[in-house]
């Protein structure tokens, strides 16, 4: 199967448009810039097998799982660690989209490969990020009412923010009403916290039946990452990055 692989393609995927380098046995190149879509990908890339090699972000996901399914042999590169990609000092997305292609057709270890999460560890990681969207945009709307009130002389008493709707409904001076009602009972506050329920009753439902796990992380998807040492620790959120000179958390 691989010797009917004739050609190496770098892709550089952009937000909305993507550039294109194909890069064949003779050493001739073509280039395209084509929209990052399901739609203009399958379109271009409807085509003989080849070996594609894009950078990991935010469409490397589904992009690398559509090319997989018209019959290509994708690479998903970790840009951070290839230094001729990260470092480098002529960075255009032609460059990126050829320095790519080069790279797939030289050794793909240099590209330090990655594998994405299965797409059902992916929605249980979105879930627990959902969760965080929820609570940080309530406390920051429980913090902004807080601090409006103390600086015209009032406070709010303490209390949990599931009843803080409850307990500042009552205390609004009619001065602050226009700008604070609608953070409070009825508008954006009780929303996030009607919202927050609703979630959490989803999220309740959808693990029945699940081993429990710590809340903000994804599963191991398979019997290997279990073996490997790196994804335990990663999983329990222990591993340390290391670099020259210093140490970063992760």
């Amino acid at each position: 199967m691989e010797n009917s692989i004739t050609e190496a393609i770098g892709c550089d995927l952009g937000d909305k448009m993507s550039e294109i380098c194909v890069l064949r046995t003779d050493g001739t190149m073509q280039w395209a810039t084509v929209r990052t879509t399901r739609a203009g990908m399958r379109l271009f890339f409807t085509r003989a097998r080849a070996h594609v090699v894009m950078e990991v972000g935010g469409h490397s996901r589904w992009a690398s799982a559509l090319l997989r399914d018209l019959g290509h042999r994708v690479t998903v590169a970790n840009a951070r660690r290839v230094q001729l990609i990260s470092q480098s000092n002529n960075k255009t997305d032609q460059n990126d989209a050829e320095l790519l292609a080069r790279l797939g057709r030289a050794d793909i270890g240099l590209l330090s490969p990655v594998v994405h999460r299965k797409p059902e560890t992916q929605a249980d990681l979105a879930v627990a990020k959902a969760r965080d969207v929820l609570v940080a945009t309530r406390t920051r709307l429980v913090n902004y009412v807080r601090g409006t009130m103390k600086s015209f002389g009032d406070r709010i008493p303490k209390c949990r923010a599931e009843t803080f709707v409850r307990h500042t409904r009552d205390l609004v001076p009619e001065l602050l009403k226009p700008a604070l009602e609608p953070l409070t009972p009825g508008g954006l506050l009780m929303k996030a916290a009607n919202a927050q329920v609703a979630f959490e009753r989803t999220t309740t439902a959808r693990s029945r039946g699940r081993s429990p796990r710590r809340r903000g992380t994804s599963r191991p998807s398979s019997e290997k990452e279990w073996r490997s040492a790196a994804a335990t620790a990663g999983w329990t959120a222990l591993v340390t990055r290391r670099r020259t000179g210093h140490r970063e958390r992760r």
